[in-house]
């Protein structure tokens, strides 16, 4: 299986649009697991992982992605990417 997942991030703080540096995390990582919050969205903004963000979930919301989405639409990814987060349902580009 081909992890291959780029994915554009948008902070909802400063309206900032970023693309994630690494593009080997799976589609699971991104919904479900470590790359669902915060915590680890960030790096695409810092360039590192930054012990004081909060590992929540209201912040860097996908926006965008390409690649293996493991069975899933590029719209029901990025839909469950983002459904912890509350936020109204972004356009996706």
């Amino acid at each position: 299986m081909n992890n291959y997942l780029k994915v554009t991030l948008k902070d909802l703080k400063t309206g900032e649009i970023k693309d994630y540096p690494d593009t080997d995390i799976s589609a699971f990582s991104w919904t479900d697991n470590n790359w669902s919050c915060d915590c680890n969205r960030v790096i695409a903004f810092k360039g590192f992982v930054d012990f004081d963000t909060p590992c929540t979930e209201n912040r860097y919301i996908v926006i965008d992605a390409t690649g293996d989405f493991d069975g899933l639409t590029k719209e029901e990814f990025i839909a469950e990417c983002n459904s912890s987060y509350g936020v109204v349902k972004e356009k996706v580009a």
